[in-house]
């Protein structure tokens, strides 16, 4: 119990350095107009595979994706209910 702690208080530890780090870098990106929306779309995809990778290498949770096949080719609003701190 006391090792799963551990390793939960070292997860967002990390978790929030990075995020914190890749927050600013986002924000002094939006200033440059002609990149802004690249840069931007860059972080994300570069803070969820940083965050799923801190998952399975400090908790050890991997993550799944079930349904994709149930969503409609045209264009849709997914209003979903979180479940948990990942989604």
């Amino acid at each position: 119990m006391i090792v799963q702690a551990i390793r939960s208080i070292i997860f967002y530890i990390l978790f929030f350095l990075i995020t914190l780090v890749l927050a600013a870098a986002g924000s002094l990106g939006a200033l440059i107009p002609p990149w802004s929306r690249k840069i931007s779309m860059a972080i994300a995809q570069a803070w969820t595979k940083i965050v799923r990778f801190l998952l399975f290498a400090t908790v050890g949770i991997r993550i799944r994706i079930n349904g994709l096949e149930n969503l409609p080719d045209s264009p849709c609003i997914i209003a979903s209910k979180h479940q948990s701190d990942i989604d």
